[in-house]
This record gives C-alpha cells, sequence and structure tokens, in this order.
C-alpha cells in the first residue's frame, strides 16, 4: 500500500454482511479508522512497546504524536482526546483500573493534574499492529 494512500481519508463506516467469515468484520473495522484515530493508535502502540502497557496519559500520548507528527499528521490535544474517547467507545482503548480499589488508576500531568490512564486492548493492539505493516510495507 503507498504510505498517501494510507493517509488518505477513509469511508466512515463500513461493515461487513452477518454472513461473511471474522476476517471480514477485521477488515471493515481498518475502513473506519480515520487519520487521527490512526495517528492515536500508532502513537499508543510506540508508547505500549517502549513504556509497557501500565497506561498511558494524555499529555504523553500528545508528545508521542507530536513527535510522530512528521508520518502521523500533526493533531490537536482535543482532537487527540476526542479520537481516544472515540476509539473507547469502539473497543479499541480502555481506561486503566487500579485492581486495589477497581476504581479508573489516577496519574498526574505534567501540569500536576490527576487524569486517567489509557491503554489499547487487544482488538486495539492488534489493529495498530496491522496499521503499522501497511506503512511499512
Amino acid at each position: 500500500m503507498e504510505f498517501s494512500n494510507f493517509l488518505a481519508p477513509v469511508t466512515p463506516v463500513a461493515h461487513s454482511r452477518a454472513t461473511d467469515p471474522e476476517t471480514s468484520d477485521e477488515a471493515a473495522d481498518t475502513v473506519d479508522v480515520p487519520r487521527a484515530k490512526r495517528a492515536v493508535l500508532l502513537a499508543m502502540s510506540v508508547l505500549e512497546r517502549t513504556q509497557g502497557t501500565d497506561g498511558i496519559t494524555y499529555c504523553t500520548l500528545i508528545d508521542q504524536a507530536r513527535h510522530m507528527a512528521r508520518t502521523l499528521g500533526m493533531h490537536t490535544e482535543q482532537s487527540i482526546r476526542s479520537r481516544c474517547s472515540e476509539l473507547e467507545k469502539l473497543g479499541y482503548i480502555e481506561t486503566v483500573t487500579d485492581p486495589a480499589t477497581g476504581k479508573p488508576a489516577i496519574e498526574r500531568t505534567r501540569y500536576n493534574r490527576p487524569c486517567r490512564l489509557h491503554r489499547l486492548t487487544k482488538r486495539g493492539r492488534d489493529l495498530a499492529d496491522r496499521l503499522t505493516s501497511e506503512l511499512t510495507t
């Protein structure tokens, strides 16, 4: 796949038929990942590979997206937060839970504000891996 095609706008929503195999569902999932969502998935994937999966703050994610701006395109802090929210609703990202309390794990931002930690779900990690392989082929 050409790099320019990878970053091109995609169809807003894709569906597979109920009678199609599971692979069709996975293929349809990749179509509903516009550029900003792909940027978040890829940045989270890089962070998880380098820092582990204990959770990522928005500040860390935003810094990583800025660092990868040439590859991902530049996105605003609010855009990244909004895409994270959408990706969480779609099941690609989850809020990290503190095992002791069962409540969302809280970390401090660089501005010393409390914030929740997020990480990729298995589904999100699988999609990020597919997107990464498309980038490198």
